[in-house]
C-alpha cells in the first residue's frame, strides 16, 4: 500500500469554504468530471450525509490497460458527512472499476481552524494493488501517476474554489430578520418569496370564494321568470 498526502489552509471561514467545496463539480477548471449522480442523502442527527457516483478519465498508462484491463474511463463512489455542528466535512472517495485489482482510497477533511476564519483542508490518498509479483512496482507506478494527477487537479480545483469564495456573500452577512412589533409576521411573510407567494394565493383563493357565493345568493333571490 502506498500513501500521499497535502494539506491547505483557506482564509475564510468553514461554511464559506464547504459550500464552495459542495458545489465545485461540474466545474471548467477540471474537465475530467464527466458527471455526478446523486444516488442517496439522509438528514440524521443534524448531520448531513450524501452518496454520490462520479464519473471521470483517469489517464492509465498502455501498459497498465494491457496487464490489468484498467480503463481510464472510471467510475467512483463518493461518501460525504457534512457536520455543520462540529464543523467538519468528510469526503471519502473509492473507485468501482477493477476494485478487485486495483483500489484507490481518497480522503478529503475540512475542518474549522482555531481561528473560525480558517479552514483547513487535508486531502489523504492510498493506493493498493493486487497483482502477484507486481505489487510493488504497480503500486509505485499508480502512485507516480495519481500524485502527478491529483496535484494538477488540486491545483486546479483550490483555484476554482478561491473564485467560487470570492463571489460568495460577504462572511459576515446576516439573514434577514423582522423588525419587532405587531406587524413582524406580515414584515417576514412579505420579505420571504416563497411565503409571499403561498400568501397571494391563499388570498386570491378566499377572494374567489367570497365573490362565488355573493353572486350565488343573488341568483337564488332573484326570480327568473320566461
Amino acid at each position: 500500500m502506498k500513501c500521499w498526502s497535502v494539506e491547505h489552509v483557506f482564509n475564510h471561514p468553514w461554511h464559506i469554504v464547504v459550500g464552495a467545496a459542495f458545489k465545485k463539480y461540474p466545474n471548467p477548471e477540471n474537465e475530467d468530471i464527466l458527471g455526478i449522480d446523486v444516488i442517496k442523502q439522509r438528514l440524521r442527527n443534524g448531520v448531513l450525509y450524501s452518496e454520490r457516483i462520479i464519473q471521470s478519465n483517469f489517464h492509465i498508462p498502455v501498459w497498465a490497460s494491457k496487464l490489468g484491463g484498467f480503463s481510464g474511463h472510471q467510475y467512483s463512489l463518493e461518501s460525504t458527512q457534512v457536520d455543520p455542528r462540529n464543523r467538519v466535512m468528510t469526503l471519502v472517495t473509492r473507485n468501482l472499476n477493477c476494485y478487485h485489482l486495483l483500489r484507490i482510497d481518497e480522503r478529503l477533511t475540512y475542518t474549522s481552524t482555531a481561528d473560525t476564519a480558517q479552514t483547513r483542508l487535508k486531502q489523504e490518498t492510498t493506493i493498493s494493488v493486487n497483482l502477484p509479483f507486481l505489487k510493488d512496482f504497480c503500486e509505485r507506478s499508480f502512485l507516480s501517476i495519481y500524485t502527478h494527477y491529483a496535484q494538477r487537479i488540486y491545483f486546479k480545483n483550490l483555484h476554482f474554489l478561491q473564485m467560487f469564495i470570492k463571489a460568495a456573500p460577504p462572511s459576515d452577512q446576516k439573514p434577514y430578520r423582522p423588525p419587532p412589533g405587531k406587524l413582524a409576521i406580515f414584515s417576514s411573510i412579505y420579505h420571504d418569496p416563497y411565503y409571499w407567494s403561498l400568501t397571494k394565493s391563499i388570498v386570491g383563493f378566499a377572494v374567489g370564494i367570497f365573490v362565488a357565493r355573493h353572486l350565488s345568493e343573488e341568483l337564488s333571490s332573484t326570480d327568473v321568470g320566461f
